[in-house]
């Protein structure tokens, strides 16, 4: 009876088995932690492309939202339709002016975990956020002008002053006065520069204009002859 204890000890038969026992719970482990892990970056993305999207359809100056609250509204609607509770969810929208906005968010989540419940950790937490910066660039206009004699044939140049001025109302109107400036410059053979202008620009012989020696110039006009 002792002989068949002393040869369990020795003999080696089956360790391999335990060991395979122990890599295989090892690598169950392993492939559970990145089926969760998978699961939380699934969720993590599909948080922060639907607050993309929310953040750039409420900052968009076409949206229609022209308060504050109303970006924040959208904001919520929108992720709400996702799928995602929109307590979740942080908005901080800011109007600067009439045709530019900025708008930030931020969102959190948790999931349940599968496998790594084993390990003691029961949630996997994660955050998302996004911000949109919307503004127009300021425009600028020039208006060329002829003054020249043929434009005092054909009431041209009593058509010319209305028009401008309806031009200039119209872009006014549509773009807001903080956002568009103009210029006007009248032409008659040469451009007219006022002496005012003048004073203020370093003109070199590479601005000038030359001109035949039969034109003569009016004040104001650069010019130099050949």
């Amino acid at each position: 009876m002792t002989a068949l204890p002393r040869r369990f000890r020795r003999r080696e038969d089956g360790s391999l088995t335990i060991f395979s026992l122990f890599l295989f719970i090892l690598l169950l482990m392993i492939s559970g932690m990145a089926v969760d892990m998978v699961m939380h970056e699934r969720q993590r993305v599909h948080m922060q492309n639907t607050l993309d999207s929310a953040i750039l359809a409420a900052g968009s100056l076409d949206s229609g939202a022209t308060t504050e609250a109303e970006m924040t509204a959208m904001v919520n609607d929108y992720v709400a339709k996702a799928g995602i509770d929109p307590s979740r969810i942080t908005v901080t929208p800011r109007i600067t002016g009439s045709s530019s906005r900025t708008i930030s968010a931020t969102g959190r989540f948790e999931i349940d975990t599968i496998f790594m419940g084993l390990m003691g950790i029961n949630e996997m937490h994660g955050g998302v956020g996004g911000a949109a910066e919307v503004g127009e660039e300021k425009v600028e206009i020039v208006l060329v002008l002829d003054v020249s004699g043929s434009m005092g044939r054909d009431g041209k140049i009593e058509a010319l002053r209305p028009a401008a001025k309806d031009f200039v109302t119209e872009i006014i109107s549509k773009l807001g006065a903080d956002r568009v400036s103009f210029s006007v410059v009248p032409y008659n053979h040469q451009v007219h520069v006022d002496d005012d202008l003048r004073s203020r620009l370093d003109w070199d012989d590479a601005l000038r204009t030359v001109l035949p020696a039969n034109v003569a110039p009016y004040p104001g006009a650069i010019t130099t002859y050949a």
